[in-house]
Protein backbone atom coordinates (compact mmCIF):
# COMPACT_ATOMS: atom_id res chain seq x y z
CA UNK A 1 0.00 0.00 0.00
CA UNK A 2 1.15 3.63 -0.70
CA UNK A 3 2.57 5.45 2.21
CA UNK A 4 1.10 8.24 3.26
CA UNK A 5 2.43 11.87 2.06
CA UNK A 6 5.64 12.71 3.15
CA UNK A 7 6.85 9.44 3.79
CA UNK A 8 9.47 8.87 1.38
CA UNK A 9 10.71 12.25 2.07
CA UNK A 10 11.21 11.01 5.75
CA UNK A 11 12.91 7.62 5.17
CA UNK A 12 10.23 5.08 4.42
CA UNK A 13 9.52 3.06 1.79
CA UNK A 14 6.32 2.05 -0.12
CA UNK A 15 4.98 0.17 -2.67
CA UNK A 16 3.01 1.23 -5.93
CA UNK A 17 1.60 -0.46 -8.86
CA UNK A 18 3.17 0.34 -11.95
CA UNK A 19 3.68 -1.24 -15.89
CA UNK A 20 7.26 -1.91 -17.08
CA UNK A 21 8.45 -1.60 -20.69
CA UNK A 22 11.51 -2.33 -22.05
CA UNK A 23 14.18 -5.45 -22.33
CA UNK A 24 12.69 -8.67 -20.16
CA UNK A 25 9.34 -7.19 -20.08
CA UNK A 26 5.89 -7.42 -22.39
CA UNK A 27 5.80 -5.33 -25.44
CA UNK A 28 2.24 -4.25 -23.67
CA UNK A 29 3.72 -3.98 -20.57
CA UNK A 30 3.78 -6.13 -17.73
CA UNK A 31 2.08 -4.93 -14.23
CA UNK A 32 4.17 -5.29 -11.03
CA UNK A 33 4.91 -4.06 -7.81
CA UNK A 34 7.76 -1.26 -7.44
CA UNK A 35 9.46 -0.48 -4.03
CA UNK A 36 10.03 3.24 -3.62
CA UNK A 37 12.12 4.96 -1.11
CA UNK A 38 14.05 7.94 -1.37
CA UNK A 39 17.21 6.65 -2.53
CA UNK A 40 15.37 4.82 -5.12
CA UNK A 41 13.64 1.83 -6.66
CA UNK A 42 13.47 -1.69 -6.52
CA UNK A 43 11.41 -4.26 -8.69
CA UNK A 44 11.37 -8.34 -9.52
CA UNK A 45 11.59 -8.19 -13.49
CA UNK A 46 9.75 -11.45 -14.88
CA UNK A 47 13.07 -13.32 -15.31
CA UNK A 48 13.65 -13.11 -11.44
CA UNK A 49 16.19 -10.66 -11.62
CA UNK A 50 16.41 -8.32 -8.87
CA UNK A 51 16.71 -4.65 -10.08
CA UNK A 52 17.62 -1.92 -7.90
CA UNK A 53 18.11 1.71 -9.33
CA UNK A 54 19.38 4.94 -7.56
CA UNK A 55 17.39 7.95 -8.44
CA UNK A 56 20.47 9.67 -9.94
CA UNK A 57 20.48 7.02 -12.69
CA UNK A 58 16.88 7.23 -13.30
CA UNK A 59 14.80 9.70 -15.34
CA UNK A 60 11.58 11.07 -14.23
CA UNK A 61 8.75 12.64 -16.57
CA UNK A 62 5.05 13.56 -16.50
CA UNK A 63 3.29 11.85 -19.40
CA UNK A 64 0.04 10.19 -20.36
CA UNK A 65 -3.35 12.43 -20.59
CA UNK A 66 -2.85 15.87 -19.28
CA UNK A 67 0.62 14.47 -17.71
CA UNK A 68 -1.52 12.48 -15.09
CA UNK A 69 0.87 9.63 -15.19
CA UNK A 70 4.64 9.54 -14.18
CA UNK A 71 7.17 7.17 -16.26
CA UNK A 72 10.40 6.58 -15.05
CA UNK A 73 13.14 5.47 -17.19
CA UNK A 74 16.61 3.64 -16.85
CA UNK A 75 18.96 2.10 -18.95
CA UNK A 76 19.65 -1.57 -18.00
CA UNK A 77 22.73 -2.31 -19.77
CA UNK A 78 22.05 -1.05 -23.31
CA UNK A 79 18.62 -1.20 -23.56
CA UNK A 80 15.91 1.57 -22.23
CA UNK A 81 13.95 0.56 -19.65
CA UNK A 82 10.48 2.64 -18.17
CA UNK A 83 8.22 2.55 -15.28
CA UNK A 84 4.15 3.85 -15.90
CA UNK A 85 2.93 5.34 -12.48
CA UNK A 86 -0.51 6.71 -11.80
CA UNK A 87 -0.61 6.59 -8.44
CA UNK A 88 -1.33 10.99 -8.24
CA UNK A 89 -0.09 10.84 -4.03
CA UNK A 90 3.42 9.07 -5.09
CA UNK A 91 4.14 10.97 -8.10
CA UNK A 92 3.72 13.91 -5.61
CA UNK A 93 6.10 12.82 -3.01
CA UNK A 94 8.65 11.31 -6.07
CA UNK A 95 8.79 14.79 -7.34
CA UNK A 96 9.26 16.69 -3.85
CA UNK A 97 12.46 14.17 -2.96
CA UNK A 98 15.61 16.28 -2.84
CA UNK A 99 17.54 13.47 -4.81
CA UNK A 100 15.47 13.27 -7.42
CA UNK A 101 14.75 17.12 -7.71
CA UNK A 102 19.14 16.20 -7.66
CA UNK A 103 19.10 13.89 -10.13
CA UNK A 104 16.78 16.08 -12.47
CA UNK A 105 19.40 19.02 -11.78
CA UNK A 106 22.05 16.89 -13.15
CA UNK A 107 20.01 15.57 -15.60
CA UNK A 108 19.04 18.65 -16.81
CA UNK A 109 22.50 20.37 -16.24
CA UNK A 110 24.20 16.79 -18.34
CA UNK A 111 21.54 17.69 -21.33
CA UNK A 112 22.28 21.53 -21.59
CA UNK A 113 26.13 19.94 -21.64
CA UNK A 114 25.15 17.82 -24.63
CA UNK A 115 23.13 20.50 -26.82
CA UNK A 116 25.77 22.97 -26.10
CA UNK A 117 28.05 20.30 -27.54
CA UNK A 118 25.78 19.47 -30.46
CA UNK A 119 25.68 23.15 -31.27
CA UNK A 120 29.37 23.51 -31.14
CA UNK A 121 29.62 20.60 -33.47
CA UNK A 122 26.69 21.23 -35.92
CA UNK A 123 28.02 24.79 -36.57
CA UNK A 124 31.60 23.50 -37.23
CA UNK A 125 29.91 21.28 -39.74
CA UNK A 126 28.34 24.06 -41.06
CA UNK A 127 31.41 26.06 -40.84
CA UNK A 128 33.62 23.45 -42.35
CA UNK A 129 30.46 23.67 -45.74
CA UNK A 130 30.65 27.05 -46.14
CA UNK A 131 34.33 27.27 -45.87
CA UNK A 132 34.85 27.12 -49.50
CA UNK A 133 31.76 29.51 -50.16
CA UNK A 134 33.17 31.95 -47.86
CA UNK A 135 36.79 31.82 -49.59
CA UNK A 136 35.44 32.24 -52.61
CA UNK A 137 33.44 35.02 -52.17
CA UNK A 138 36.86 36.05 -50.41
CA UNK A 139 38.14 35.51 -53.14
CA UNK A 140 36.42 37.67 -55.22
CA UNK A 141 35.99 40.50 -53.05
CA UNK A 142 39.34 40.91 -53.08
CA UNK A 143 39.94 39.73 -56.41
CA UNK A 144 41.98 43.01 -57.90
CA UNK A 145 44.05 43.30 -55.05
CA UNK A 146 45.03 39.55 -55.61
CA UNK A 147 45.68 40.22 -59.34
CA UNK A 148 47.83 43.06 -58.26
CA UNK A 149 50.16 41.54 -55.72
CA UNK A 150 50.31 38.35 -58.40
CA UNK A 151 50.90 40.27 -61.48
CA UNK A 152 53.94 42.44 -59.40
CA UNK A 153 55.71 39.18 -59.00
CA UNK A 154 55.90 37.98 -61.83
CA UNK A 155 59.35 38.00 -63.44
CA UNK A 156 60.22 39.82 -66.60
CA UNK A 157 61.37 36.95 -68.26
CA UNK A 158 58.37 35.30 -67.22
CA UNK A 159 56.03 38.30 -68.63
CA UNK A 160 58.23 38.42 -71.75
CA UNK A 161 57.56 34.67 -72.92
CA UNK A 162 53.34 35.30 -72.46
CA UNK A 163 53.99 38.38 -74.79
CA UNK A 164 55.64 36.43 -76.87
CA UNK A 165 53.17 33.89 -77.17
CA UNK A 166 50.40 36.42 -77.76
CA UNK A 167 51.86 38.77 -80.12
CA UNK A 168 51.81 35.93 -82.69
CA UNK A 169 47.77 35.76 -82.07
CA UNK A 170 46.88 39.75 -82.34
CA UNK A 171 49.11 40.02 -85.37
CA UNK A 172 48.67 36.56 -87.28
CA UNK A 173 47.88 37.17 -91.24
CA UNK A 174 48.64 41.00 -90.81
CA UNK A 175 50.88 42.66 -93.04
CA UNK A 176 53.74 43.99 -91.10
CA UNK A 177 54.94 47.51 -92.19
CA UNK A 178 58.63 48.14 -92.65
CA UNK A 179 60.46 51.32 -93.81
CA UNK A 180 61.07 55.23 -92.63
CA UNK A 181 57.49 54.45 -90.31
CA UNK A 182 59.32 51.54 -88.58
CA UNK A 183 62.33 53.56 -87.90
CA UNK A 184 60.74 56.32 -86.77
CA UNK A 185 58.18 54.48 -84.36
CA UNK A 186 61.90 52.15 -82.78
CA UNK A 187 63.47 55.24 -82.19
CA UNK A 188 60.81 56.88 -80.48
CA UNK A 189 60.33 54.36 -78.48
CA UNK A 190 63.93 54.20 -77.54
CA UNK A 191 63.97 57.89 -76.17
CA UNK A 192 60.43 57.11 -74.24
CA UNK A 193 61.84 53.43 -72.95
CA UNK A 194 65.26 54.73 -71.66
CA UNK A 195 66.36 52.78 -68.20
CA UNK A 196 63.12 50.32 -68.48
CA UNK A 197 63.55 47.17 -67.44
CA UNK A 198 61.88 46.00 -70.46
CA UNK A 199 63.22 45.05 -74.19
CA UNK A 200 60.61 46.74 -76.44
CA UNK A 201 59.13 45.43 -79.36
CA UNK A 202 57.47 47.94 -81.47
CA UNK A 203 55.50 46.69 -84.73
CA UNK A 204 53.51 48.56 -87.35
CA UNK A 205 50.48 46.48 -88.94
CA UNK A 206 48.82 47.48 -91.79
CA UNK A 207 45.79 47.75 -90.45
CA UNK A 208 43.22 51.13 -91.52
CA UNK A 209 41.71 51.18 -88.18
CA UNK A 210 42.43 53.80 -85.56
CA UNK A 211 43.78 51.71 -82.83
CA UNK A 212 47.30 50.89 -80.80
CA UNK A 213 47.41 48.79 -77.99
CA UNK A 214 50.95 46.75 -75.68
CA UNK A 215 50.95 43.35 -74.77
CA UNK A 216 52.37 42.21 -71.69
CA UNK A 217 56.61 42.30 -71.89
CA UNK A 218 57.28 44.78 -74.22
CA UNK A 219 55.11 44.22 -77.50
CA UNK A 220 53.74 47.40 -78.93
CA UNK A 221 51.67 47.06 -82.01
CA UNK A 222 50.42 50.24 -83.90
CA UNK A 223 47.74 50.13 -86.85
CA UNK A 224 48.66 52.46 -90.27
CA UNK A 225 45.76 53.80 -89.87
CA UNK A 226 46.51 55.87 -86.89
CA UNK A 227 49.37 56.82 -88.45
CA UNK A 228 47.36 57.85 -91.14
CA UNK A 229 45.46 60.17 -88.75
CA UNK A 230 48.10 61.66 -87.02
CA UNK A 231 49.48 65.36 -88.34
CA UNK A 232 52.98 64.79 -86.88
CA UNK A 233 55.73 62.84 -85.14
CA UNK A 234 55.04 64.47 -81.67
CA UNK A 235 51.37 63.29 -81.98
CA UNK A 236 52.71 59.64 -82.21
CA UNK A 237 55.11 60.08 -79.36
CA UNK A 238 52.35 60.40 -77.31
CA UNK A 239 50.21 57.16 -78.75
CA UNK A 240 53.72 55.77 -77.71
CA UNK A 241 54.01 57.20 -74.42
CA UNK A 242 50.42 55.81 -73.48
CA UNK A 243 51.07 52.54 -74.63
CA UNK A 244 54.43 52.28 -72.78
CA UNK A 245 52.54 53.47 -69.92
CA UNK A 246 50.36 50.31 -70.10
CA UNK A 247 53.58 48.08 -70.29
CA UNK A 248 55.64 49.54 -67.93
CA UNK A 249 52.36 49.28 -65.39
CA UNK A 250 51.69 46.00 -66.32
CA UNK A 251 48.29 46.55 -67.20
CA UNK A 252 48.00 44.15 -70.66
CA UNK A 253 48.61 41.00 -67.94
CA UNK A 254 46.26 42.06 -65.72
CA UNK A 255 43.95 42.62 -67.87
CA UNK A 256 44.37 38.89 -69.16
CA UNK A 257 44.67 37.86 -65.43
CA UNK A 258 41.34 39.34 -64.59
CA UNK A 259 39.79 37.85 -67.97
CA UNK A 260 41.20 34.71 -67.67
CA UNK A 261 39.78 34.04 -64.43
CA UNK A 262 41.43 32.52 -60.95
CA UNK A 263 43.20 29.33 -63.08
CA UNK A 264 44.91 32.37 -64.61
CA UNK A 265 46.22 33.20 -61.07
CA UNK A 266 47.11 29.84 -60.44
CA UNK A 267 48.97 29.22 -63.25
CA UNK A 268 51.16 32.58 -62.67
CA UNK A 269 51.59 31.71 -58.88
CA UNK A 270 53.22 28.12 -60.73
CA UNK A 271 55.11 30.29 -63.19
CA UNK A 272 53.46 28.33 -65.40
CA UNK A 273 53.47 31.00 -68.86
CA UNK A 274 52.64 28.06 -70.77
CA UNK A 275 49.57 27.21 -69.16
CA UNK A 276 48.74 31.05 -68.52
CA UNK A 277 48.94 32.00 -72.12
CA UNK A 278 47.24 28.85 -73.43
CA UNK A 279 44.44 30.75 -70.77
CA UNK A 280 44.63 34.00 -72.11
CA UNK A 281 43.67 32.94 -75.83
CA UNK A 282 40.11 32.88 -74.66
CA UNK A 283 40.55 36.17 -73.96
CA UNK A 284 39.37 38.38 -77.01
CA UNK A 285 40.39 41.82 -76.48
CA UNK A 286 42.42 43.38 -73.77
CA UNK A 287 40.72 45.91 -72.28
CA UNK A 288 41.21 48.28 -69.87
CA UNK A 289 39.03 50.61 -67.11
CA UNK A 290 38.70 54.02 -67.31
CA UNK A 291 40.69 54.89 -64.68
CA UNK A 292 43.62 52.38 -66.41
CA UNK A 293 43.58 55.05 -69.30
CA UNK A 294 43.37 57.66 -67.21
CA UNK A 295 47.00 56.67 -65.56
CA UNK A 296 48.48 55.68 -68.83
CA UNK A 297 47.50 59.38 -70.02
CA UNK A 298 49.15 61.17 -67.20
CA UNK A 299 52.40 58.58 -66.90
CA UNK A 300 52.53 58.99 -70.54
CA UNK A 301 52.51 62.89 -70.15
CA UNK A 302 55.64 62.13 -67.94
CA UNK A 303 57.62 60.39 -70.05
CA UNK A 304 57.20 62.35 -73.18
CA UNK A 305 58.18 65.35 -70.67
CA UNK A 306 61.43 63.15 -69.40
CA UNK A 307 62.23 62.54 -73.16
CA UNK A 308 62.13 65.60 -74.00
CA UNK A 309 59.49 65.65 -76.15
CA UNK A 310 56.46 68.19 -76.88
CA UNK A 311 53.84 67.24 -74.65
CA UNK A 312 51.90 68.98 -76.87
CA UNK A 313 51.16 66.24 -79.16
CA UNK A 314 49.57 63.83 -77.18
CA UNK A 315 46.52 66.74 -76.82
CA UNK A 316 46.27 67.16 -80.02
CA UNK A 317 46.26 63.66 -81.06
CA UNK A 318 43.04 63.05 -79.07
CA UNK A 319 41.07 65.92 -80.86
CA UNK A 320 42.33 63.79 -84.23
CA UNK A 321 40.81 60.76 -82.51
CA UNK A 322 37.94 62.37 -81.59
CA UNK A 323 37.14 63.44 -85.55
CA UNK A 324 38.17 59.98 -86.79
CA UNK A 325 35.50 58.28 -84.53
CA UNK A 326 33.91 56.79 -87.25
CA UNK A 327 37.29 54.70 -87.91
CA UNK A 328 37.76 53.77 -84.16
CA UNK A 329 37.50 49.88 -82.62
CA UNK A 330 34.73 48.77 -80.51
CA UNK A 331 36.72 48.59 -77.20
CA UNK A 332 37.22 52.88 -77.45
CA UNK A 333 33.73 52.98 -75.91
CA UNK A 334 35.23 51.86 -72.83
CA UNK A 335 37.83 54.74 -73.01
CA UNK A 336 37.36 57.96 -71.30
CA UNK A 337 36.20 60.66 -74.10
CA UNK A 338 38.97 61.66 -76.62
CA UNK A 339 37.43 65.35 -75.76
CA UNK A 340 37.46 64.94 -72.12
CA UNK A 341 41.26 63.19 -72.51
CA UNK A 342 42.48 65.88 -74.24
CA UNK A 343 40.95 68.69 -71.60
CA UNK A 344 42.99 66.21 -68.89
CA UNK A 345 46.19 66.62 -71.03
CA UNK A 346 46.12 70.31 -71.50
CA UNK A 347 45.39 70.99 -68.41
CA UNK A 348 48.01 68.75 -67.12
CA UNK A 349 50.41 70.42 -70.12
CA UNK A 350 49.39 74.14 -68.27
CA UNK A 351 51.16 73.08 -65.30
CA UNK A 352 54.34 72.02 -66.29
CA UNK A 353 57.16 74.68 -65.91
CA UNK A 354 58.01 76.37 -69.89
CA UNK A 355 60.65 74.10 -69.90
CA UNK A 356 59.17 71.32 -70.27
CA UNK A 357 56.69 72.59 -73.02
CA UNK A 358 59.21 74.69 -75.48
CA UNK A 359 61.11 72.07 -76.77
CA UNK A 360 62.42 71.35 -80.31
CA UNK A 361 60.44 69.37 -82.74
CA UNK A 362 61.08 65.89 -83.89
CA UNK A 363 63.73 65.91 -86.51
CA UNK A 364 61.36 63.43 -88.71
CA UNK A 365 59.21 64.72 -92.61
CA UNK A 366 56.38 63.85 -91.35
CA UNK A 367 54.70 64.11 -94.57
CA UNK A 368 56.90 62.32 -96.84
CA UNK A 369 56.98 59.28 -93.99
CA UNK A 370 53.17 58.77 -94.00
CA UNK A 371 53.42 59.02 -97.43
CA UNK A 372 55.97 55.65 -98.13
CA UNK A 373 52.85 53.90 -95.97
CA UNK A 374 51.14 50.90 -97.74
CA UNK A 375 47.96 52.54 -99.12
CA UNK A 376 44.93 51.27 -97.80
CA UNK A 377 43.58 49.36 -100.31
CA UNK A 378 46.79 46.73 -100.16
CA UNK A 379 45.57 45.57 -96.95
CA UNK A 380 45.88 41.66 -96.57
Amino acid sequence: MPAAPGSLGSGARCSVQAMAYGAGFAATGTPLSVELDAQGFSLRAPDGRELAVPWSAAGVRRHGFNDSRCEIAWHDGHDRCALSLGDAAIIAELYALPALREAAAAQRTSRARRDRATRRWVLLLLAIAALPLLLFGLVLWQFDSIVSRVVSGVPVAHERAIGSALIGRYTEGKQIVAGPAADMLRELGQKLTQGSRYSYDFRIVHEPGVNAYALPGGYVVVHSGLLRVAENAEQVAGVLAHEISHVEGRHGLASLVRSAGLAAVFALVMGDTGAFATLSRQVTDLKFSRDTETRADRDGLERLVRAGIDPAGMAEFFKQLDASAARMPDWISSHPAPLDRHAAVQEAIAKLPPAARQVPRLPYDYATIKAALPAAEQSR
